[in-house]
């Protein structure tokens, strides 16, 4: 069976426009069972509306999204009930209510009282620093706490694939390293795929099985982490070689 037929996602020839303006132009991508991805690029490239148009918080105005070989119009809801969570940039939890509450939200479509429960006990024993703060508002934690919350409450679901948005954007070198140690806890664990859209190059590639690199909406290179190297990142960042 060919890595393709074993994907989880797949993107065939994907088109996405902001107004006139074609931001994603016949894009090809998929992600297996299993595997960590890093969707990476200079600024501009479309990293993060790959995410977005594979969630359905953006028309794909071009070409065909697959889960599990089958054909899809992604939104939202029904990403969610396929088993798809998008985790978006910027630590976006709700500073008003504790890490448990928050928690409680993301797995607001449990109808089993006892399942969400359980489910809360798993996720704060993967991450210690949330069982130090179940009770506290999430306005209180530092960023990278509420940058694993953020995970966290994404995993409520148990999903299959993790769309994780800039993870590392706002932390600190150290804070950085551990959230990264964290994604491929959860991969390890859960065998979830992930989706990871990310600035920070060898925080990426530390735990990726494989890179796409974008460049003006296309892919402009992809493969196994350990055959990226300094001539083709200087090529497609700063335009070298």
């Amino acid at each position: 069976m060919s890595k393709r037929n074993r994907s989880l996602i797949q993107l065939r020839d994907l088109c996405v426009d902001y107004k006139k303006l074609r931001v994603i132009d016949g894009l090809d991508l998929y992600v297996n069972r299993g595997e960590i991805v890093a969707l990476m690029g200079p600024n501009g490239a479309g990293k993060s509306t790959v995410l977005k148009a594979i969630f359905g918080l953006v028309p794909v105005s071009g070409g065909s999204v697959h889960w599990q070989k089958n054909r899809v119009r992604p939104r939202p809801d029904e990403m969610l009930s396929r088993g798809a969570v998008y985790v978006p940039q910027g630590k976006a939890v709700f500073g008003g209510l504790t890490v448990e509450e928050n928690l409680e939200i993301g797995g607001l479509s449990l109808k089993n009282k006892q399942e969400k429960k359980q489910r809360i006990a798993d996720i704060i024993s993967l991450f210690p620093i949330l069982k130090e703060n179940r009770k506290t508002p999430a306005r209180r934690l530092s960023g990278g706490e509420q940058q694993i919350l953020a995970i966290g409450r994404g995993l409520m679901t148990r999903p299959r694939l993790l769309l994780l948005d800039e993870p590392s954007i706002g932390l600190a070198p150290k804070i950085i390293k551990e959230v990264f140690a964290q994604i491929k806890e959860i991969n390890n664990r859960f065998a979830t795929a992930v989706l990871l859209v990310e600035h920070n190059i060898r925080s990426a590639m530390s735990i990726a099985d494989r890179v796409y690199i974008l460049k003006q909406g296309q892919v402009a290179y992809e493969g196994k982490n350990n055959q990226i190297n300094n001539p083709i990142l200087k090529e497609i960042f700063l335009g070298e070689g």
